[in-house]
């Protein structure tokens, strides 16, 4: 094994982007399953146990001992080894080590902290599975941080093929695409502020492109220098194909997205709701109030503040494109 240890900040970058990945995939499948994103701690249903807990078991143990790192642990530059032969875990070293990691979490995270008196650098769920965590590459230069460096070297087409498509292009784009899209539609569907679902895709949908961007640009350049070195035709090509519509994907998402809803999100965020507000009146003596137009964003609001500024008001009549017919109708209380 390496005497190169790393120390808790690349451990903590690869935890914070795993779990954001995780939560994301969590998200999604827990909307698909059972319409709503969020779960209790005592969920108990089988899907819940399934998503929260077996996929997360079985996506660490896979990576770990496929390519001795999750998603995050590539990002931040390091490995999970065999502490004797330092090569990859095996398959019980990953098992025994993910259970590892909820007993180092349990006692206020004492077993990931141990790292920092450890000899070896290494925590609790290192020495249950006999694993060690060393770099995958060489420690960024200083005033460079690990994420910065990732992102850079992925746009730059430096990261193999099978790396830049599968975990850059593929895990870590795709869930955070989907999961952001189910929220944004969860929000749509329980949320009474419009603007504030506004506000949001405002501010997610342009990070989601950019991203999306990042993904495919990196992966396409990746694919030019596996070519130059020799790679195989029809993987290269079937890879482009693939890029190919990711392209077009981000094409369309600008064209008929971004740009062909993003007047109507503006005012929208502005609390303006783009077909218009309805206009209320009270009566001069104060007992009939008057709706006229569209009832529009922010609307019930101003309703319900009226009702409580003019308690005398015994009838309420509707002139709106929303009602059941032309002529206006009446309610009285």
């Amino acid at each position: 094994m390496s005497n190169q240890s790393v120390g808790l900040a690349p451990r903590a970058l690869a935890m914070v982007i795993d779990g954001a990945l995780m939560i994301a995939a969590s998200t999604l499948l827990m909307w698909a399953v059972y319409g709503d994103p969020v779960s209790k701690w005592n969920d108990l249903r089988p899907g819940t146990i399934a998503i929260n807990w077996l996929l997360p078991l079985v996506v660490c143990v896979v990576f770990w001992s496929w390519q001795g790192a999750t998603p995050g642990k590539l990002v931040a530059g390091i490995k999970v080894v065999d502490a004797r032969s330092g090569g990859r875990p095996s398959p019980a070293q990953a098992l025994i080590r993910w259970f590892g990691y909820l007993l180092s979490a349990i006692p206020l995270f004492a077993g990931f902290l141990w790292a920092r008196v450890d000899a070896e650098g290494r925590t609790w769920h290192d020495r249950l599975s006999r694993t060690a965590v060393e770099r995958s590459r060489e420690a960024p230069a200083d005033g460079e941080g690990l994420l910065i460096g990732y992102i850079a070297s992925h746009w730059r087409g430096e990261q193999s093929l099978a790396q830049s498509f599968w975990i850059n292009h593929v895990l870590l784009t795709w869930p955070l695409a989907a999961g952001v899209q189910g929220l944004v539609a969860w929000l749509a569907t329980k949320s009474d502020g419009l603007q504030g679902v506004a506000i949001a895709l405002l501010i997610v949908w342009p990070l989601l492109i950019l991203v999306e961007i990042w993904s495919a640009v990196g992966t396409w350049r990746s694919v030019s220098g596996y070519v130059e070195s020799g790679g195989s035709f029809l993987i290269s090509g079937l890879a482009r194909l693939s890029l190919l519509g990711s392209f077009l994907q981000i094409a369309f998402s600008l064209a008929l997205g971004v740009f062909g809803e993003l007047p109507e999100l503006w005012k929208l965020a502005r609390g303006i709701d783009p077909i218009g507000n309805v206009r209320l009146v009270v009566s001069a003596d104060g007992r009939t109030m008057q709706l006229n137009g569209p009832i529009g964003a922010g609307d019930a609001g101003r309703l319900r503040t009226l009702f409580e500024t003019s308690p005398g008001v015994r009838l309420l009549e509707v002139a709106s494109p929303a009602a059941a017919s032309p002529r206006p109708s009446a309610w009285s209380r």
